[in-house]
């Protein structure tokens, strides 16, 4: 019985699986990049604004990291807390029909003990 060319056939099954694959994670890994981003960003924004209300300056400083603000609101009755609507481009959605991905943030930030702590949702 002649064995040649069945690891070729294997190879060339299995090639495709694989790309999908590395694809997902490539995608999953930028997702999950420019989430802790955005949550980095807004933890720095609440504590360089903690006493300070000023919408102008907080989507300014936003837009200097490149990130698009949708539907913010600010609320400083129990702690600092902001949130808002952005999307995050798909690197490749055309692969599987998706050209963002909408990402919900809320952050709170109370002051214990002089220290800002935080919280999410």
């Amino acid at each position: 019985m002649n064995k040649k060319g069945q690891v070729l056939v294997l190879f060339i099954i299995c090639i495709p699986i694989m790309i999908t694959l590395f694809s997902y994670l490539i995608e999953v890994s930028y997702i999950a990049y420019n989430k802790h981003k955005i949550y980095s960003v807004t933890k720095t924004i609440i504590t360089k604004n903690y006493s300070n209300d000023n919408l102008f300056d907080i989507i300014n400083m936003y837009k200097d990291n490149d990130i698009d603000v949708k539907d913010l609101k600010i609320d400083n009755s129990l702690g600092y807390n902001i949130s808002f609507k952005t999307s995050i481009p798909s690197l490749l959605g055309k692969l599987i029909n998706k050209s963002s991905y909408d990402i919900d943030i809320n952050i709170t930030g109370v002051k214990e003990n002089g220290k800002i702590k935080y919280q999410r949702g």
